[in-house]
């Protein structure tokens, strides 16, 4: 219930950008972090957490995951990004594990 909460606040004050996806507060002033997706060499999707202009998080596979997949959908890679923003702005540790990937309902295909 939490995580919803949390997804649904976080979804409402964005922006779409192209492909950047920038956080504002709620009197329309950027935050200094932001999010970007980008397509990974083998089709898939990622993710790139900013703090200005500096690279802080670059992540082209899904985290938890033991092999090395990337996202299936731009949506997937955007939602983990604001999940992970969201605990760096909480000062929590940035990780994510699988329940993160199952209750955020990331779509997760393993080859073969």
């Amino acid at each position: 219930m939490a995580l919803t909460l949390i997804i649904i606040t976080v979804l409402f004050f964005q922006r779409n950008n192209g492909n950047k996806v920038v956080k504002q507060t709620p009197d329309n002033k950027e935050n200094k972090y932001s999010v970007e997706t980008f397509r990974t060499e083998n089709g898939g999707w990622g993710y790139i957490i900013l703090a200005g202009d500096k690279i802080i998080i670059k992540q082209d596979i899904i985290p938890a995951i033991q092999n090395s997949v990337p996202f299936k959908t731009k949506t997937d890679a955007e939602k983990v990004g604001w999940y992970v923003l969201n605990k760096i702005q909480n000062h929590q540790n940035p990780s994510v594990d699988t329940y993160a990937i199952d209750s955020l309902k990331i779509s997760v295909h393993l080859p073969n």
